[in-house]
């Protein structure tokens, strides 16, 4: 996907940034990700078209093509799938929109695309053509979930939970705590799904998905060398794994190993290309005191947000505005995503980030109207207090903003080096 969006919108030739893109990439040597796993998904694509072609006028054989399609495009980050499987699910819908496989497919492809209202739609009437199937009730939560909507995202897992306590529900109730707040909660139920997991393609894959996000869970409570252990493990099942990668190389890069966490992005960037691999991996560089290497990551990355952005992929409004906002540049840009971003969703990190998008834009009462709604949230975290403090400090709110980076600290004190290490410095002035 990534080589793809460079080489199909090439650099202007005024800039030299092309030059660094393609001698990177080569340097990197680049290969498919997790070539088992992808061999695996190739060939559920092979069988969905093979079924297809036998069984034209059936709108489930359509259905299950573009979900292959789906599933695969999630492990490459590909969207000439979700090109694929959008084609293929209108032709499924000529044939029968009010099919349940058909309308699974098309909530689960809504949500990837961050059209969460829309999967909302469709998994609502999944949910009342199939009362008993637990799939809709989890893609409804799913979209509740992600637009901040907590009691239905509660109520939907509940009803799923009693059709069946398994991976699949056990799972999302953990989402669920964790955007309650609960990490605990949430890593206790991930483990127990982990448990219920059964024999299949996608099991090992799934498997080893789980477990990241136990880590995940791990590293928000400042469990750091727990989170290392657990990628480890799962990087020891499967070296090529990017998705643990990608978490050990950020665990290693809070803990200040910072050769480790180079070397650890440098292998997670040549196997999937995401810009938001390559905007963490250049924050290294930059801490190795290696500046151009990490600003041609950035120009990389900018460039792919900005044509996915530009082409109308919301999914990646809030990456683009969270990049600017790091990178102190095309500010007043990063506050129109940002406001773009919460049309979308009316989640925590939607409040936090147009939060600090208003701040950085010298709009410092706004911004302390918005954090306050973040805060507000159960699962507001310690770079959200963190934000909140220095919004505090520029209100000339000293108390308050005292309290809030006392509160960053204590939920996670390696939430992210420089900042902690500036809410450090901030409290012994106050």
């Amino acid at each position: 996907m990534f080589m793809r969006l460079i080489v199909n919108n090439p650099m202007p030739p005024r800039s030299a940034i092309g030059a660094l893109v393609f001698g990177l990439l080569l340097s990197l040597q680049i290969r498919p990700t997790s070539a088992q796993d992808l061999k695996a998904l190739n060939h559920k694509v092979w069988v969905s078209e093979m079924v297809l072609a036998r069984s034209v006028r059936d709108p489930a054989a359509h259905a299950r093509l573009a979900e292959a399609y789906l599933s695969r495009a999630r492990l490459l980050g590909d969207w000439a799938d979700i090109e694929r499987a959008e084609k293929t699910l209108a032709q499924a819908r000529q044939l029968n929109p009010q099919h349940p496989e058909v309308l699974l497919v098309e909530a689960d492809l809504h949500r990837y695309q961050h059209h969460f209202r829309e999967s909302l739609h469709a998994a609502n009437q999944l949910v009342q053509i199939s009362p008993t199937d637990p799939r809709g009730y989890g893609v409804a939560g799913d979209a509740a979930l992600e637009i901040g909507d907590l009691v239905s995202a509660q109520k939907m897992y509940e009803e799923m939970v009693a059709l069946g306590r398994d991976f699949a529900s056990l799972s999302r109730l953990s989402h669920l705590h964790e955007a309650r707040g609960d990490n605990e909660k949430a890593a206790a139920l991930m483990q127990e799904a982990i448990a219920l997991i059964g024999a299949g393609v996608d099991s090992t894959a799934t498997r080893r998905w789980a477990k990241v996000l136990v880590a995940s869970l791990e590293m928000k409570q400042g469990r750091l060398e727990r989170a290392e252990e657990i990628l480890k493990a799962v990087l020891a099942e499967q070296p090529d794994d990017d998705f643990a990668l990608e978490h050990l190389g950020e665990t290693y890069g809070l803990l200040g190993r910072y050769s480790e966490s180079d070397s650890i992005y440098a292998r997670a960037f040549s196997l999937r290309l995401e810009p938001a691999y390559a905007i963490a991996w250049a924050e290294i560089k930059r801490s190795l005191g290696q500046q151009a290497f990490a600003d041609t990551l950035d120009q990389i990355a900018e460039r792919a947000l900005s044509i996915h952005v530009r082409i109308g992929r919301v999914a990646y409004l809030r990456e683009l505005a969270t990049f600017y906002l790091q990178r102190g540049k095309n500010l007043q840009e990063a506050l129109r995503l940002a406001i773009q971003d919460t049309t979308i969703r009316q989640d925590t990190r939607a409040f936090e980030i147009l939060a600090w998008a208003l701040h950085r834009n010298g709009q410092h009462k706004a911004a302390g109207k918005v954090i306050e709604r973040a805060l507000a949230r159960p699962d507001a975290e310690a770079m959200t207090y963190y934000r909140a403090g220095i919004i505090a400090m520029k209100l000339g709110k000293k108390a308050r903003a005292k309290s809030f980076l006392q509160r960053s600290l204590h939920m996670n004190p390696d939430f992210s080096r420089p900042e902690a290490d500036e809410a450090r410095a901030l409290l012994k002035k106050l």
